[in-house]
């Protein structure tokens, strides 16, 4: 398994590219809109900031060496624990090909939707052992599904 603490500005070089991509297909399908709150669960370097320049975004991760890389407002926090915000305190929460590292995908996902006011959106690998699993879980949740690069989207509206 990666030390993504060990990585720090190396992320970037092995990541970047296949990040982009998702970031494509997800916001050409599903834009933020200007002025949203955002939090993204497992923020890494925080490449997605720059798809999000109109939106006040909250990265979150357990990499600190990572987080110091981040242009956005970064808190330490880990994806397995209680989210140290408020219910409904986001527009958006997205985690983009981080949602399988959790310990308690339930768990996680049950913190994502508590915080998130509007809209969720997570993409994992599609060639992950676990993906199965998980997209099973994500359907059984609300969730519906798109390709998005080489990984698989979802997303979940509240109306």
């Amino acid at each position: 398994m990666v030390s993504y603490e060990m990585l720090g500005r190396g992320y970037d070089s092995l990541y970047a590219r296949e990040q982009e991509e998702k970031y494509v297909e997800v916001f050409s399908r599903y834009p933020c809109t200007p002025g949203w709150r955002v939090l993204d669960v497992g923020h890494a370097t925080g490449r997605v900031c720059a798809w999000l320049k109109e939106c006040e975004v909250v990265g979150m991760d357990t990499a600190a060496e990572l987080l110091k890389h981040s242009p956005c407002e970064t808190i330490n926090a880990s994806m397995d624990d209680p989210f140290p915000f408020p219910d409904s305190s986001f527009d958006l929460v997205i985690s983009f090909t981080a949602f399988h590292h959790a310990r308690n995908p339930r768990f996680t996902l049950g913190e994502m939707l508590r915080v998130a006011r509007k809209r969720v959106i997570i993409t994992l690998h599609a060639r992950l052992p676990s993906t199965e699993r998980l997209r099973e879980l994500l359907i059984r949740e609300g969730f519906h599904s798109f390709p998005a690069g080489v990984d698989i989207a979802f997303i979940r509206e509240r109306t």
